[in-house]
């Protein structure tokens, strides 16, 4: 997936185009239906199946191959297929039933389920991840790499879970097996080169989105080769059963699990912008001026000077935001305006962020745990892209927290969760094993 000799290929775009280009058309080459279930297995970004080229594919065995995939793939091939077909449907009009087939499969896919598959790829995908970060592979690459070998064994898994018909009761197996830790810390350390990506966009109802858009982007691409009846009604038609209609925007198009680090270029329109500006402008010293900031910075490329104006707006409140009253009010405040400065890349507002956490923090405890503030400081800290930068600011941030008042039971999480991230990431320990050290010391 990953391979060793792709040293420059160190953008998504260039790896879609080079190393994996190379990986499918090897596989396509060595075994037509074998090699292009495998190739599907890579579909964890759209463009994936823009690499695939199956002109030489005699129509019965790309019949034979999508049948099995609706039949029995799993959801990432599905939905990798589905667009491959969709571009295919003009040429073999035979793939019709199957795609009708995967979409209504994701269609029917509840996201909340326990025992559905939406949660079993969530669980197996946090599993691989974590299980990969835990014994370092791939540590040197960009995360996307990992990432994408992390799904495709995912996904093989599931696979084979669907094909053997075992209990999808299993995704409570693989999410006990403690992995979870190491997929969460990883991907937080990952957003200082890929900022746009957070570890809980892996949750059920996050994928199914991301899958469902996939899908009904795939269709409104190419409307002109699919003829009328009911995979057009199904996807895109007006019934309220429709993909379309069930699509929760605008999640479905937030970043993918590859594009964390794909820059953003749509600036929003013009009344979004105003209304940024405006909110922060007229603050009163309430969190819901800062909202319009927080909802949009995932789907557009907001002006440095909205994000300059929410640093300015913070401290001319002098920190005193009112969040809420419990710990999840001031996670969501803190944590979306973290998002914000990473997105941006904006060291003020990062560094204001912190702040606030510490007035929050220190007018009541009960209103900010140490594991979130935790999770909030590298957020914040994507800010700054530079190694030494972004591991000074979470020194100081997690030293701050280690040496506050803090709980035995807190400090003991504390310690846990900082261990995981010292062990993935060692150049940690230069700025925070004084603040280890403190916790450790409760045991």
């Amino acid at each position: 997936m990953a391979d060793s000799s792709l040293e420059d290929e160190l953008s998504l775009s260039d790896y879609l185009s080079g190393g994996a280009r190379r990986h499918i058309e090897d596989l396509l080459s060595w075994d037509q239906p074998l090699g292009l279930k495998f190739a599907l297995l890579m579909a964890s970004h759209p463009h994936v199946q823009q690499q695939i080229d199956l002109s030489d594919y005699p129509p019965q065995t790309l019949e034979d191959v999508f049948a099995r995939l609706a039949e029995s793939g799993d959801r990432v091939s599905q939905v990798g297929g589905f667009e491959l077909g969709i571009r295919l449907l003009s040429t073999c009009p035979g793939l019709a039933g199957s795609l009708t087939g995967i979409a209504r499969q994701l269609r029917d896919d509840d996201p909340n389920a326990e025992q559905g598959r939406m949660q079993l790829l969530s669980s197996l995908v946090a599993f691989v991840d974590g299980t990969i970060a835990r014994a370092g592979i791939l540590r040197s690459r960009p995360p996307f790499w990992r990432r994408m070998a992390a799904i495709a064994q995912a996904s093989l898994i599931e696979q084979n879970i669907v094909e053997g018909g075992v209990d999808l009761s299993i995704a409570e197996e693989f999410s006990n097996l403690g992995r979870g830790p190491y997929f969460y810390e990883q991907t937080l350390i990952d957003l200082r080169r890929e900022p746009r990506w957070l570890p809980d966009f892996i949750g059920p109802g996050r994928l199914h989105n991301e899958l469902v858009g996939r899908v009904v982007g795939a269709v409104e691409a190419d409307l002109e080769s699919i003829k009328p009846g009911e995979l057009l009604e199904l996807v895109v038609g007006d019934s309220p059963d429709s993909l379309k209609r069930r699509m929760a925007v605008p999640f479905a198009f937030l970043p993918g699990p590859l594009e964390g680090a794909c820059a953003v270029y749509r600036a929003p329109p013009s009344e979004i912008e105003e209304l940024i500006r405006k909110d922060l402008e007229n603050a009163d010293g309430d969190f819901r001026s800062f909202i319009a900031l927080v909802n949009f910075t995932p789907l557009f490329s907001i002006s440095l000077e909205s994000v300059a104006l929410a640093a300015k707006t913070i401290r001319e409140a002098q920190y005193l935001i009112r969040a809420g009253e419990g710990d999840a009010d001031a996670f969501a405040m803190l944590s979306g305006l973290a998002t914000a400065a990473s997105a941006a890349r904006s060291g003020e507002l990062a560094r204001e962020v912190r702040i606030l956490a510490r007035v929050i923090r220190r007018r009541s405890r009960a209103v900010l745990s140490p594991v979130n503030e935790l999770r909030i400081l590298m957020i914040a800290a994507a800010a700054f892209e530079e190694l030494n930068a972004w591991s000074t600011f979470v020194g100081e941030w997690v030293t701050e927290l280690a040496f506050d008042d803090i709980t035995p039971g807190d400090a003991e999480t504390l310690a846990f969760h900082l261990g995981v991230l010292l062990d993935i990431e060692p150049h940690l320990w230069q700025t925070c094993g004084r603040a280890q050290a403190a916790l450790e010391s409760f045991s």
